[in-house]
Order: structure tokens, then C-alpha cells, then sequence
């Protein structure tokens, strides 16, 4: 046999040019034309028998795949497939046709023509294509791998051949499944199925937490054996998202799982495969998670809106801040130049003011005429109060100039000095009630006695400006350790908490006591500065309305300390001092009467004149009635227990109120004895030595601890036995690191016989001793352990201990633990934390 024509790589022909000879597949159409497919070429030739020539079509260029099989349909046009779809030729443009996304692999097994459709089978389904509109269906056919496809027009029965099988279908099988729809949807984890009426009439959205997940079971409800039912579903963000995306679910599955999906609406499409029917829809919302929910974002607006808010107050406050800052320098700068001023003109009115203190003073001698010498006096008395003023004003000027050192010192009698102006004071102002007390008739400091008259004047002064007629002033003078205390108090309109901190401020005047009298806001700023030159200071305690009490605390001189100070009645200072507040004049004379041979009492008519007086005596005791003008007694005591130097001070309330109230309310303030009138003198009598007894010993207790830990600061010791331990607490410091410390040399450097030295440790500590010591040693221990400065056999040896192992023992036994594992509490609480 004769070839007419032959075509190879060799043929260099113009009508036909192949790539390779290695041919894959040759079809001749109904119009005489050959379709050429060559193995690893990405084109179609097709070639025209009549005209001889040829026509390439590169498939790759149109589909992004590779040629892989030619088919021609019933109406004579020319299929060619590729990996996922196919390339129709009908005598116009090569159009393209994709089967939609299964995820699965869709290569091409097999073309065949069925009626005017094209069904194409790949690795793991079977499409038809529409011949008119190119529709893609996926055919309902068990999921197999068919090479073969051929159309019985006669029976109408499509067979597909597989491996080892011939599997027989109808034709219009595409048709058939029309009308499949999937007839229920089970959700696991819910409670049944699915309404599909609510699902096709818009049924509420399925709400899913964060983290949850969904399965769905579908079913057609289609059990015949000759059909087999497959479906798709798509996740989309709404019902109209019917493009691409659609997954395909393998063969006899039919349950589908969501999980991890991210937060918001989802719309669920359902649909079996070759249906043309609408989707089902299943609406869908996952829960944002909690960081991301409302309550969490209106949260997190709060935390923006208070954070706005706070930066704006900074800021404001800020600014307002620097405006004061700018108005306080203004008003510095101000009082600068009127004090500048001032002092110039203080220096220039010193000269005639002299000239008119020397001839009214000889004209007021010589004055006969009683009216005459009282309108000199008047004259006399204003120009030395105007000569006071120029000297304050020069004081001022030279304490801002830093001149304040210099001070004129000389040695002088507190108690008669105060005394002094305190009787000035007392005559001018007889409305009021005057009480002055001393621990001791005579106290000698070394002072500026110009400065100090300025001090105690100042004071008295305010303390009658800002106190009403029948108010009490007290002062009170007292040796404190190494150091003289005055104190100055009333019961006036006081001074607010938050001026307390500023009353000592050069030109501050309190705004709740500007509008009572008028000031300069200079005198106690001079006060204050005129008692730290001296070494001084001045404390503030005062409440609103209820009073207040300035403390001058003045040190007495290494000169005159050691001097032995006077007293009037060495038996009777030395008595317990007893405040009695009462407004029944009989009952506070008959309690007073009745203590006075034990001890020294104060009276005072109401609750307020009773904290002026107890801020200034400090007694020993108070014994207070509940129903008083001014202020009651529960008032009084509520004030006394928020005064730091009253606080500790036992309370007696003698009152007729005898309801559970009252005396609930009594011991909820503190009140130590509630006693109700009628009394008996001797149960208030054993009552306040009770009480004073108790305050004693507690007092000693405490001295006595603070006595004998050795690193502690000394203190003044009281009685006789206190310095004695004080001295062998101190003997057992300075020579801890002797391992000979013992009883005897203990003995020995504190002047003491064996039997006293036991008598007095054993009495007062609780041990022997040579236990005492040891504590004192395995304390000093505990101490340097903490500071991790040094190894345990070194503090063994700086503790006196002459072995470590013996040393260890001791301190396991005192401690608990092995000196390697101490730890002090501070240390176990930041480990703790």
C-alpha cells in the first residue's frame, strides 16, 4: 500500500508542520477536515483535506493546560479536552468550557457524544455539557474511572467502560436527577433536623461560639439502587454567591464539618450534583471571640473614653498648675517689692517715731489731769504697737536676707517668761477663761528671749482672735527628755485638714479664718523661723471647729542641762495628772476634792474647753460626762482619739445616761470605763488607779523591751531598775564577740552581785542569766545572717560562739531552722510577693 502524502519532523512542507512524530490522536470531521493531536505539544492542528492546508490552535495559550483528547459531536463540531475542561470548535472563535472546582482530579479519561450534549469522564466524575448553551452538569453516576463512552441511540443507553466492568445508563440521566433535592439536613450536636420550610422561608441564623464547630448530615431520602446520589456545598458570605467555589463531595458521603471558622455571618449553599434546583441555604453566624465581643468593645471604649478623660484633667490641671505656679511668682514678686519698700520706709519712720516715744512718755509722768494722762497713754500705747510693727517688718526683711543665725542668746526661766505674757494676756481678755500649768516651777533654757516673747505672743494672740467669748486658752509647760515643750491651745473655729500643711507659708491666711479677722499671713512663718534658728520647732493639731494646739518644742543646752531643776512640790509633780470634764459645777468641785490628795486635777465646764486643756496638760486621765453644752462627751473623746498625743490617754465617762446606746456607742470609741451617776467615790477611785496601774505597767513593758534588744536605740530609763538593764544590755552589746562573756565578768562590769543580777533579769526578761545572753548573742546571729555579708562560721565567731557546730545547735533550737537557712520575715515576704 501507497501512501499519497507523508508528514513527519523531516517534511518541510508549508501546507502541515509537526513538532514531533509521536501522534496522539487523529479524528476526520464531517466537513473532510483532520484534527491532529500530538503527545507533548500544547496544540491542535487541524487540517484541511481539500485545500491542503493547515490551521494550529494552541490549547495551552487558551486554557492553561495541555491537549489530551479530540471528539467530535452529532452536529458535526469538534471537541478538544484538556486537564479540567474542554475547547469547543464550531466554525467561529475556540470557545472555552470549565467544569467547575471539585477538588478533586478532573483529567480526561474519555469524550463522547450523547444527543446533542457532549459527556466527558475524568478521574473521578462524569460531566455533561449542554451542546446549545455549554451548561456543565455533573452526572450522578458511581464515582469509577471510565475510558470508554459510547451512546446506544436505539435504546437510548449510554455505556461507560471501566475497569473490568460495563456500567449502563439512560441517556437523559441528566434530566433525571432534575428533580433530586435534598429532603433532609440533620445537624450534630443540635436537637434534630432541620425545618426546610423555615430554611426556605429565611429561618434564623444558626449562632455558633468562637471556638465551636458544625457538622451537617444531608440526605435526598433517595434509595433506589439505581441511582446514586451526590452532593456539593459551598461556604459564602451570602445566599447569592452561587459562582465557583462549590465543593464536591466523594461518593456515599454525605456529612460535612466546619470548624475554626473566623467570626461573623456565613451563609451555608447545599445542593446534589446534576440538580437544577436553587440551592439550600443555611444561614450561619460565629460569635466573635471575647476580646472581640460587645461587652468587651464597650469595654474598651470605657478604658478610651476614661483615659481621654484623665489625659484632659492632666492636662488642665497641668496648665492650671503652671497658672498658679505664675500667679504665686507674681505674688512673690509683689510681696518682694512691698516688703523692699517697707524696710526702706521702716528706716526712715524708726527716727520720728523715736522722737514721739520720748516726749509722750515724760508728758504722761507729768500729767496730772486723770483724762489728760489717759488719752497719753492711748497715744504712748498705739506708737509702741506701731514700733512693734516696724520691727516685724525689719525682722522679716532681715530673715529673708538670711540673717536669721544671728541670734542674741542668753540663759533665762522658761516658766516665769511664759508666765508673764500669759497674765498680760489674761488681763485683756477677762471674757475668756485663762489656764496656765508647769511640770516644774523653774526650767532654765539658753534662748533668744526677744525671738521667744515674739513666739509665745504671736500664738496667744491668735489663740484669743479666733476663739469666741467663754472659750478656754491653756498653756502648758513641760520637760520632755532633752528638750523644753510649750504648749499653746484654745477651742475655736480651728484649722481645715487641708490648710494645716500651709499655715506656716509666709503670707498664707487660711480662707476659712480670712473673714473672721484681718492679718498679714506673717506671724507664724515667723514663728517657725524664728524657732529653727533657735533649733526649735513647732508642730499643728487642729480640727475644724473644735480647735487648735501649736507644740513649741525648744532643746535645753549642754550649759544648763545638767543643772537641777527646782521644783515646787517634788511629791506633788510627781503625781498622776487627772482632767475632770464636767458642766455640773457641784460634781466637778466634789471630784476634784475627792482626788486631790492623790493627784492633780483640771477642770473644764464642756468638751471643747476639755481638749484645749488636755492638749496642753496632758493628763494621765480623763473622766468626761456625756450630756454637755458645745460638745458632748462622746464628741470630746472622738476628737481625743484622732490627736496622736491624746490617743493613749485612759478614759473614765460618768454620765446619768444609762441606755445600752450610750454605752455601746462608749465602747465602740474607745471609752475604757462606762460608769453611771449616782456613783460611789470609792469604786471610781479603784477604778482610776485600775486604769493608771495598767498604763504604768504597760509603759515598763515597753520600756523594758526596747531596753533589751540590744541594737535597739536607747531610751531614757525611768526607774532604777531600768537603767540597771539598760547598762547590762549595753555591756552584753560591746562585748558580744567575746566567747568569755559570762555571769561573773557580766557581774563584774555592772557592779552586781550574782544573786541580784538574777533577781532582776529573771523579773523582768523571764530567764536566767545565761540564757538572756545567749538570746542576745543568737539575735545579733539571726540580724547578720539576714544582710548576707558574711558565712555562718564567721558570725559564729562575731557572736562569742566558740564552735560552729555547737553554734548551729543553739541556733536550730532557737529558730527552728539551720543558720544556712535562715531567712528573716522581710526576706520570706518578698519571696512571697
Amino acid at each position: 500500500m501507497i501512501a499519497d502524502r507523508s508528514y513527519n519532523t523531516d517534511t518541510h512542507s508549508s501546507d502541515m508542520t509537526l513538532s514531533n512524530d509521536l501522534v496522539n490522536n487523529i479524528l476526520l470531521d464531517g466537513n473532510g477536515c483532520l484534527w491532529v493531536l500530538l503527545f507533548r505539544d500544547d496544540s491542535i492542528i487541524r487540517y484541511d483535506l481539500s485545500t491542503h492546508r493547515s490551521s494550529r490552535y494552541d490549547i495551552y495559550a487558551l486554557s492553561g493546560e495541555h491537549p489530551s483528547y479530540t471528539c467530535e459531536d452529532n452536529r458535526g463540531r469538534v471537541w478538544c479536552s484538556f486537564r479540567g475542561g474542554v475547547v469547543l470548535f464550531d466554525g467561529t472563535s475556540p470557545r472555552v468550557v470549565r467544569f467547575p472546582n471539585t477538588n478533586s482530579d478532573e483529567t480526561i479519561l474519555a469524550m463522547g457524544g450523547v444527543g446533542e450534549d457532549m459527556w466527558v469522564s475524568t478521574q473521578s466524575s462524569v460531566w455533561s455539557i449542554d451542546g446549545k448553551s455549554l451548561k456543565v452538569t455533573l452526572l450522578p453516576i458511581p464515582q469509577k474511572s471510565y475510558t470508554a463512552i459510547y451512546e446506544d441511540r436505539v435504546s437510548n443507553k449510554v455505556y461507560l467502560g471501566g475497569i473490568d466492568e460495563i456500567v449502563e445508563v439512560n441517556s437523559d440521566i441528566a434530566s433525571d436527577v432534575a428533580d433530586s433535592k435534598i429532603r433532609m439536613i440533620l445537624a450534630e450536636g443540635e436537637d434534630g433536623s432541620f425545618d426546610l420550610s423555615d430554611i426556605m422561608g429565611g429561618m434564623h441564623r444558626r449562632v455558633l461560639p468562637y471556638d465551636g464547630n458544625l457538622s451537617l448530615v444531608i440526605s435526598s431520602l433517595n434509595y433506589s439502587p439505581e441511582s446514586v446520589d451526590r452532593f456539593m456545598y459551598k461556604l459564602a458570605r451570602n445566599e447569592a454567591d452561587t459562582v465557583g467555589g462549590w465543593v464536591l463531595l466523594p461518593e456515599e458521603v454525605n456529612s460535612i464539618r466546619f470548624a475554626d471558622l473566623k467570626m461573623g455571618d456565613y451563609t451555608i449553599l447545599l445542593r446534589t450534583v446534576g440538580s437544577g434546583s436553587k440551592p439550600i441555604a443555611i444561614p450561619m453566624r460565629v460569635k466573635p471571640p471575647f476580646y472581640l465581643s460587645i461587652p468587651a468593645l464597650l469595654l474598651y471604649a470605657l478604658l478610651v473614653i476614661g483615659v481621654t478623660a484623665w489625659i484632659v484633667w492632666y492636662l488642665r490641671r497641668r496648665n492650671l498648675k503652671a497658672l498658679h505656679e505664675r500667679e504665686r511668682e507674681n505674688t512673690l514678686e509683689n510681696v518682694e517689692r512691698k516688703l523692699t519698700f517697707l524696710s526702706t520706709i521702716s528706716h526712715d519712720l524708726k527716727t520720728p517715731l523715736s522722737m514721739i516715744l520720748g516726749p509722750v512718755s515724760i508728758m504722761k509722768e507729768r500729767a496730772k489731769d486723770p483724762d489728760e494722762r489717759r488719752s497719753l497713754e492711748k497715744v504712748y500705747d498705739n506708737a509702741v504697737r506701731l514700733n512693734n510693727m516696724i520691727h516685724r517688718t525689719l525682722e522679716l526683711q532681715h530673715i529673708e536676707d538670711g540673717g536669721e543665725s544671728l541670734l542674741i542668746l542668753s540663759t533665762f526661766d522658761v516658766v516665769a517668761f511664759c508666765s508673764g505674757i500669759f497674765e498680760i494676756f489674761r488681763e485683756h481678755n477677762r471674757q475668756k477663761t485663762f489656764l496656765f500649768h508647769t511640770s516644774a516651777a523653774e526650767i532654765m533654757i539658753e534662748a533668744d528671749a526677744v525671738k521667744l516673747e515674739s513666739v509665745m505672743t504671736n500664738l496667744l494672740s491668735n489663740a484669743c482672735k479666733y476663739s469666741e467669748p467663754g472659750a478656754t486658752i491653756s498653756c502648758g509647760i513641760s520637760m520632755r527628755d532633752d528638750h523644753v515643750e510649750i504648749v499653746v491651745s484654745d477651742d475655736g473655729v480651728g484649722i481645715p485638714e487641708a490648710d494645716r500643711q500651709l499655715v506656716f507659708q509666709r503670707m498664707f491666711r487660711s480662707p476659712a479664718t480670712a473673714k473672721l479677722k484681718e492679718g498679714t499671713g506673717l506671724g507664724l512663718y515667723l514663728i517657725k523661723k524664728y524657732l529653727e534658728a533657735m533649733g526649735g520647732n513647732i508642730d499643728l493639731f487642729s480640727r475644724q471647729g473644735e480647735g487648735s494646739s501649736f507644740v513649741v518644742s525648744l532643746p535645753v543646752s549642754k550649759k544648763v542641762a545638767k543643772e537641777v531643776t527646782r521644783m515646787v512640790d517634788q511629791s506633788q509633780s510627781d503625781r498622776p495628772k487627772i482632767l475632770i470634764v464636767e458642766d455640773n459645777a457641784q460634781i466637778s468641785e466634789f471630784l476634784a476634792e475627792i482626788l486631790s490628795t492623790d493627784y492633780t486635777t483640771l477642770t473644764a465646764d464642756n468638751g471643747r474647753s476639755g481638749l484645749a486643756i488636755a492638749a496642753s496638760f496632758l493628763p494621765d486621765l480623763i473622766i468626761v460626762d456625756q450630756m454637755m453644752p458645745i460638745m458632748s462627751g462622746l464628741e470630746m473623746v472622738k476628737s481625743l482619739k484622732q490627736n496622736p498625743r491624746l490617743v493613749g490617754i485612759p478614759i473614765i465617762m460618768l454620765t446619768a445616761l444609762s441606755d445600752p446606746g450610750t454605752e455601746n456607742e462608749s465602747i465602740k470609741q474607745g471609752i475604757d470605763v462606762f460608769m453611771t451617776k449616782p456613783f460611789e467615790a470609792p469604786t471610781l477611785s479603784g477604778r482610776i488607779t485600775q486604769l493608771l496601774r495598767r498604763r504604768s505597767e504597760l509603759k515598763e513593758h515597753v520600756r523594758i523591751e526596747t531596753i533589751i534588744e540590744a541594737e535597739s536605740k536607747p531610751i531614757a530609763a525611768e526607774s532604777v531598775s531600768e537603767k540597771k538593764l539598760a547598762q547590762i544590755a549595753q555591756i552584753i552589746e560591746e562585748n558580744i564577740s567575746d566567747p568569755d562573756l559570762n555571769v561573773s565578768l557580766l557581774c563584774k562590769k555592772s557592779d552586781l552581785e550574782s544573786k541580784q543580777l538574777y533577781r532582776l533579769i529573771k523579773k523582768y526578761i523571764g530567764l536566767s542569766p545565761i540564757d538572756y545572753i545567749k538570746q542576745v548573742r543568737l539575735r545579733k546571729a539571726a540580724m547578720l545572717l539576714s544582710q548576707h555579708r558574711f558565712t555562718v562560721s564567721e558570725i559564729c565567731y562575731m557572736v562569742g560562739f566558740k564552735t560552729p557546730s555547737y553554734f548551729t545547735k543553739c541556733f536550730q533550737q532557737q529558730y527552728g531552722v539551720k543558720p544556712s537557712q535562715y531567712r528573716s520575715d522581710d526576706e520570706t515576704v518578698e519571696m512571697m510577693e
